[in-house]
C-alpha cells in the first residue's frame, strides 16, 4: 500500500487475495476471486479496486475492497500479465494479444493485436506514457495513448518476469531457462547485456 501498512497476496489455489498487515503478517481480510489461476495482483492507486488475472479461469476478477463484491471479466483465453496506469483510469492486460479495461466501467475497451499472439508479463512506465510486453523472444514497446507499436527488440533468451528501472530507460528480464537475466534499453530499442543468476529466475524487482 502507499503507506507501506498493507500487503496485498495472491493465493491461487485457494483462488483468494490476502490482505495482510505489513508489520505483522496478520491476515486482515481474504477476498474471494471466484476463478482458478489467479496469480497475480494489482491494486488502483487509490486502493479502492483489486484487480486479478486468471490464467485457468481465463478472467479477470474486479475486487470492492469496502464490499468484497467481486465482478468477472470474460475472456476466450488465459489471462496472464497485468498493471495499473498512474491514474488509475485504465487497467491493461496480456495473455493472448492486449486488452484495455475501463476502471469505472470495468469493460474491456480496446485490443491491440501484437506480432505474436500469446503475450507474457507487461509493465507500464511510471510517466504511464508506454507499455512494456514480454513476448516469446521479443520485447514490444506500445504507445499507451495510440495503442501502436512503439519497438520490438530481439531478447537472446525466453523471457519470464519484467520489471523496469525508476527512470524507465531499461527492462529487466528473468530467463529461467537460461538462469539469467537480461537488461534492455528502451530508448534505443536494444539489448544491453546478460548476466548469470542463480537456477531458474522467476521474480524480479526494482529497488531504488
Amino acid at each position: 500500500s502507499r503507506d507501506g501498512r498493507r500487503i496485498w497476496a495472491a493465493c491461487a489455489g485457494a483462488q483468494a487475495i490476502l490482505e495482510l498487515d505489513a508489520d505483522t503478517g496478520k491476515i486482515l481480510k481474504t477476498y474471494q476471486t471466484k476463478q482458478q489461476g489467479s496469480w497475480f495482483v494489482e491494486i488502483t492507486p487509490d486502493e479502492r479496486k483489486i484487480y486479478t488475472p486468471n490464467l485457468e479461469g481465463q478472467s479477470v476478477s474486479v475486487i470492492d475492497r469496502e464490499t468484497s463484491e467481486v465482478k468477472i471479466i470474460k475472456f476466450e483465453h488465459p489471462v496472464y500479465g497485468i498493471d495499473v496506469t498512474p491514474d488509475g483510469r485504465q487497467v491493461w492486460v496480456s495473455g493472448r494479444d492486449l486488452a484495455v479495461i475501463d476502471t469505472t466501467s470495468d469493460q474491456v475497451i480496446a485490443r491491440i493485436k501484437t506480432s505474436e499472439a500469446d503475450t507474457g508479463r507487461i509493465r507500464l512506465t511510471s510517466d504511464g506514457k508506454k507499455v512494456v510486453v514480454a513476448l516469446s523472444k521479443k520485447l514490444a514497446v506500445f504507445d499507451a495513448k495510440t495503442l501502436s507499436l512503439m519497438s520490438e527488440t530481439e531478447l537472446s533468451s525466453s523471457p519470464k518476469v519484467l520489471t523496469l528501472s525508476a527512470d524507465n530507460r531499461r527492462a529487466l528480464l528473468t530467463n529461467p531457462d537460461d538462469n539469467s537475466v537480461s537488461v534492455v534499453d528502451l530508448i534505443a530499442g536494444r539489448q544491453l547485456t546478460t548476466f548469470q543468476t542463480g537456477k531458474k529466475p522467476d521474480g524480479i524487482g526494482w529497488a531504488n
